[in-house]
């Protein structure tokens, strides 16, 4: 490699990447450059977010913040049972890394980072949204004009190319069209002059994983070989197509750039649905209406319904149904069988569609919280999955055990940690159990809390890095940069990549306030599809 930095700084984010994964491929011969750069730099896990979701895990990458400094738990803000509103990246407190360097008087070009949108208005550099766009009518690059440019390009381009529902094995060969898109775009703007830093994110990887983990893990206890058979070539080529944009980024190092290929949480097995409202209920801590009808009484749950249903399906239409139609369908029989909560008497609930969350209740006397709080915990540390007896999480923590920061109050006040165990939570009340399996077809993944870091740059020495956080990506590439760290950001610069002996120098706070981005109910219903079909619903 080069001698010395250039200033220049990369960041390749591999959305859900997971060495359980990568380091596998990387020795049968699919991912060489990958296998060519972990000899060549340090790797190690990168500790994510609790809950680890991608929205507030890309907020902390970005802001150096955790989420009690930032505000972002999940794809919504959630308030009252059945109150939700999506997240923009407006709702976040903190300036993005990429502010930060054109507020130095530097050039950033970013290129589809989660939850980026609206675009903010760099001075010099360019800007193009990512997942979490809503539609392709808004204007979602920075300058504006530059989304003529990338749709001009050879292939065209699309903020958020999977949003329209593709299943199977269409699905697979979109991710490779889109691998292939996004890279076309970051040549182009690199090719618009000089530049210092390159942030750039493939999504695939993700919800490649939520689809298919039981196809690419094979000590998966529901690894299906037919279904192997059928996908696995084209899954391997999605991660090839990762692999030659890591071999474009290799290059970057081997010129001098500081570059590091990172994800935003790890990856796992997922068997089994995790019912947090009805533990909340069973140990009388949640309350439901009693004027309602109690049909989930008689034993009629959504899982029940849905798993009658596909009995009866003799024409096989199960199979044609875009997934997020399934999951709408599922919803709305949740809705049909759930008694309403009385949120008068209920003194905790979960109401947040996708994060393993618990909220105390506001009207409850604050002398009694830390109370309530020690029985929502005991009541879910103590529940049993009735199939195994075992334990289904690993601790549930308050938030101020995890988290501190101006914007602690925007989260759930009890956070869960699955650790290794295949649940997921959900805030459904049409539940005839705690756990309910996933039908035998379900063969999908989960987030883990542990994801990916591998390091390049001139003086990076070749080894293991442990201890790494999200919310050190964003300092450690400032201080590459040459430039100062602000005193208010949570992670700490990893010193122990460079050898080069700077001192990491340090600025004042810069300021920042949140604001709400107000959707349109088509946006809205846009981005809502987008996330069934991607498996974060």
């Amino acid at each position: 490699m080069a001698s010395d930095l250039t200033g220049r700084a990369v960041v390749l984010g591999l959305d859900g990447a997971t060495w359980d994964l990568l380091v596998p491929l990387a020795q049968r011969g699919i991912m060489p450059n990958l296998a060519r750069a972990l000899e060549q730099g340090r790797h190690g896990r990168l500790q994510s977010c609790l809950p680890p979701y991608s929205s507030p895990a890309w907020m902390s990458i970005s802001t150096g913040k955790n989420p009690g400094s930032h505000g972002i738990f999940d794809f919504w803000e959630a308030g009252l049972p059945g109150e939700r509103r999506l997240v923009s990246s407006r709702s976040a407190k903190g300036k993005k890394l990429w502010e930060l360097v054109d507020a130095a008087g530097r050039v950033a070009h970013v290129v589809a980072v989660p939850v980026s949108y609206p675009p903010p208005q760099l001075e010099r550099g360019t800007f193009v949204c990512g997942m979490f766009t809503p539609g392709e009518s808004v204007d979602y690059t920075w300058p504006p004009e530059l989304k003529a440019e990338l749709k001009a390009l050879p292939g065209g381009y699309r903020a958020d190319p999977y949003a329209d529902g593709l299943q199977g094995a269409p699905f697979i060969e979109q991710t490779h069209f889109v691998i292939r898109q996004q890279e076309v775009a970051t040549s182009h703007l690199l090719e618009k002059g000089d530049w210092d830093l390159l942030f750039s994110v493939i999504q695939a990887p993700d919800p490649i994983q939520h689809k298919f983990w039981n196809v690419l893990d094979p000590t998966d206890p529901r690894y299906d070989a037919a279904k192997a058979h059928e996908h696995l070539p084209a899954l391997e080529e999605s991660y090839r197509r990762c692999d030659e944009v890591i071999g474009d980024r290799l290059a970057m190092a081997e010129r001098g750039a500081f570059v590091m290929v990172v994800s935003d949480h790890g990856f796992g097995r997922y068997e089994k649905n995790f019912y947090l409202n009805a533990v909340l209920e069973q140990h009388g801590l949640l309350f439901r209406q009693k004027s309602a009808r109690k049909v989930a009484s008689k034993r009629l749950s959504t899982r029940s319904v849905i798993d009658a249903l596909r009995r009866i399906d003799v024409v096989g239409l199960e199979g044609r149904v875009p997934h997020r139609f399934r999951e709408r369908l599922a919803r709305g029989i949740d809705s049909a069988l759930s008694v309403p909560i009385d949120q008068d008497r209920t003194l905790a609930y979960a109401a947040a569609r996708s994060a393993e969350s618990v909220f105390i209740s506001a009207h409850v006397p604050d002398e009694q919280r830390d109370a309530v709080a020690a029985q929502v915990i005991e009541a879910l540390e103590s529940a049993r999955d009735p199939d195994t007896g075992e334990p289904i999480i690993v601790q549930a923590l308050r938030r101020e055990d995890v988290y501190d920061g101006s914007e602690l109050h925007r989260i759930p006040d009890i956070l869960i940690d699955f650790g290794e165990h295949p649940y997921v939570a959900s805030d459904r009340l049409a539940a005839s159990s705690i756990v309910e399996r996933l039908p035998a077809s379900g063969g999908g993944g989960r987030h883990r809390r542990y994801g990916i870091l591998l390091a390049l740059s001139p003086g990076v020495t070749a080894g293991e890095i442990e201890g790494a956080n999200i919310v050190d990506l964003a300092p450690t590439a400032l201080h590459a940069m040459g430039l100062p760290v602000p005193d208010d950001m949570d992670g700490r610069v990893l010193t122990e990549l460079f050898t080069d002996g700077r001192q990491v120098q340090t600025a004042d706070a810069a300021g920042s306030e949140t604001s709400e981005v107000v959707y349109t109910p088509e946006e809205e219903a846009a981005i809502q599809a987008s996330l069934e079909n991607l498996g974060y619903m």
